[in-house]
């Protein structure tokens, strides 16, 4: 299973926030995909922990601008570009990112397993998709991520009244 210190509160106290609220979907064999939502107003101007090294990606989309955009991996810094909201970012976990917080940071953060990936794969009879490619360091305009990730955001505003089919499928998709 995936390490709750991927996500959730522990996501959360990486950038500063004390907490933050988190939907796991453990629908897919031996996985968990999850989805946290961070609101860290206050910048630290630090450096965030590293993330936990696991066979993971990080799907990010921010909800404010991050003209301050700074990002290592593996210990070394890699080339950044400002990011406009709502563009979203990607890390793969095995290298360990993490950022300057330099910025308010407020956006949703997709937790999601290689395992997830390949669970999907043998399901539906196709070829697992091995690494994944995208843009280290800068933002990627994606309309579907945007509209499926806002729509989970009456979840987060009031938790006690999400579907949690709603969510998993969301989750899933």
């Amino acid at each position: 299973m995936a390490s709750a210190k991927s996500y959730g509160d522990a996501f959360a106290r990486r950038f500063g926030a004390e907490r933050a609220p988190v939907f796991v979907n453990r629908s897919i064999r031996k996985s968990e995909v999850a989805v946290t939502f961070l609101r860290q107003e206050t910048p630290t101007f630090e450096l965030s922990d590293p993330q936990p090294v696991e066979d993971a990606y990080l799907l990010s989309m921010g909800l404010l601008d991050f003209p301050g955009y700074r990002l290592w991996e593996a210990g070394k810094p890699v080339r950044t570009e400002p990011i406009k909201a709502p563009q979203i970012t990607m890390y793969d976990l095995r290298a360990q990112p993490f950022i300057y917080v330099n910025n308010p940071l407020v956006g949703l953060h997709f937790h999601l397993p290689r395992k997830s990936f390949d669970a999907l794969a043998d399901g539906s009879g196709v070829p697992r998709i091995g690494d994944l490619g995208y843009p280290h360091g800068s933002g990627i305009d994606d309309r579907t991520i945007y509209h499926l990730g806002m729509s989970l955001m009456p979840a987060f505003e009031r938790p006690g009244e999400a579907s949690k089919l709603f969510v998993d499928h969301v989750t899933l998709a």
